[in-house]
């Protein structure tokens, strides 16, 4: 009975494959093992990566290269997609993973802390600590009484607006609008407002760039007075430090304890203390 010629073909094929000019067969080529890439980054300018991160994900604790990639194998997961990366000098950051994921990192400048952090951009909404950020752009509207601020609250809106953007360049900005229709917050100062919603301002501080900077992260989801107070800061400087426009820049990088969702309570992102636990959601 003749072999069936397919079953004859992939005989001859792999005595082809192992036979040579009287070379030695060579050593088969094992499969790389599943695994995803988890590239880790400085939140500062230019997002530079982070070397020596470690990337802990079930069993497995793998540390970044130079390029701050760190490759970690499914099997070390089991049934658990969390994992968690941390690096000396930054904000811990904890979510689940994603095939070529990119953890960007809130680096703690100038002294700052995870407490720091917390305290300042954070808030508690039904028992959950998430991070501060608006949904949409913020529309300000200064009436013509009151002209005289312009400069400052335009000013002000220009740097937020440009931290904001330079994490995202979708993310919300301070823009500043004049008669055109739906909903804005108008300025008022000292006086009754003619509608609603409204932001009261201290008469004598309208023109103040510091204070309108102060007013306007307030309104972004970051603590500028606040912060100034605790780090010792003057609360008169017109310009944000570095530390305050990557407050800024942050909440807009799916930063650690963002709620995308907040209806939903649906939370993906926290701290990670230095001790590794989850400190807030």
């Amino acid at each position: 009975m003749r072999p069936h010629s397919g079953l004859a073909s992939l005989a001859l094929a792999i005595v082809a494959a192992g036979c040579g000019t009287g070379s030695s067969p060579e050593t088969p080529i094992a499969p790389s093992p599943p695994a995803f890439t988890v590239t880790v980054r400085s939140g500062v300018d230019g997002f530079p990566p982070i070397a020596g991160a470690e990337v802990r994900a079930g069993g497995a604790r793998v540390t970044t290269n130079a390029s701050g990639q760190a490759l970690v194998p499914l099997a070390a997961l089991g049934l658990d997609d969390i994992y968690t990366v941390t690096a000396q000098g930054f904000v811990g950051r904890e979510s689940r993973l994603g095939l070529g994921t990119t953890a960007t990192l809130w680096p703690l400048l100038d002294g700052t802390t995870t407490d720091w952090v917390f305290s300042y951009s954070y808030t508690t909404n039904g028992g959950v600590e998430y991070l501060k950020r608006p949904a949409e752009d913020i529309r300000i509207e200064i009436p013509s009484t009151l002209q005289r601020g312009l400069p400052a609250w335009t000013e002000a809106a220009r740097q937020l607006s440009q931290a904001s953007t330079s994490g995202d360049p979708s993310a919300p900005t301070v823009r500043l609008v004049g008669g055109e229709p739906g909903a804005r917050l108008m300025v008022a100062a000292g006086t009754p407002c003619p509608r609603e919603p409204c932001l009261s301002v201290a008469p004598a501080r309208l023109e103040a760039t510091d204070y309108a900077l102060e007013v306007l992260a307030g309104l972004m989801g970051f603590d500028l007075a606040g912060s100034r107070r605790a780090r010792g800061l003057p609360s008169n400087p017109f310009v944000l430090t570095a530390t305050e426009r990557l407050a800024v820049r942050m909440r807009f990088l799916r930063v650690p304890g963002t709620i995308w969702d907040v209806a939903s309570r649906e939370v993906d992102w926290q701290i990670v203390g230095a001790d590794g636990e989850v400190r807030y959601r």
